[in-house]
Parts: C-alpha cells; sequence; structure tokens
C-alpha cells in the first residue's frame, strides 16, 4: 500500500485550467490570467507565449530562429520574454493586418 501511495505522489496529476499555463499565474474568472495585470518586466515562459500569440511553442521557436520573431533572454534553461517585448511584437502585427 505505501508504495502505490509513493507512485500517486511522484506526478504531479493536478488538473489546470488552462493546460499551457503555469499554477503560480493568477486565473482570472474565465480560468485564463490576467496579462493585463502584470508589470511589462514580468517575464512569460515559451508556453505561456505560445497561448498569448496564439501559435505553438514549436512554431514559435522556429519563428525565433527565422527572426520573425524577437529572441528570448536565458534564464538558466528556460527561454524567456518580457511582456513588453510581447505586447510590442503583437501590436506591429496588429498594425501590418494581422499575424499570418
Amino acid at each position: 500500500m505505501a508504495r502505490q501511495e509513493q507512485e500517486r505522489r511522484k506526478y504531479n496529476v493536478t488538473p489546470r485550467a488552462v493546460a499551457s499555463i503555469p499554477k503560480y499565474r493568477e486565473a482570472g474568472p474565465s480560468g485564463v490570467p490576467d496579462y493585463s495585470a502584470l508589470p511589462d518586466w514580468a517575464l512569460l515562459k515559451t508556453t505561456e507565449v505560445a497561448f498569448l500569440t496564439g501559435m505553438a511553442p514549436s512554431t514559435l521557436l522556429r519563428r525565433v530562429e527565422a527572426g520573425d520573431f524577437p529572441a528570448p533572454s536565458r534564464n538558466g534553461k528556460d527561454r524567456t520574454w518580457p511582456l513588453k517585448v510581447v505586447k510590442i511584437w503583437a501590436e506591429s502585427k496588429a498594425a501590418e493586418g494581422g499575424a499570418e
């Protein structure tokens, strides 16, 4: 019985409102975090930027390599973007007539 308990505790299986959003972000009534409440210097991980831009994480990284999206900073092993950089990119795409 103790072994089963350890196996069950080994993985975090707690469901999330939105699968790609880390648990530490405060979710609003719709279950999605309110990114407008964050300061512009807040660092977003790849999954969060992909969620905000509507791209898959792999597409996001391909666009970074192609130069179509701002390069991330490295925070240890994580790739992070300041929220302000993502907002500026989104506004420039909106001014161009939308994302591709």
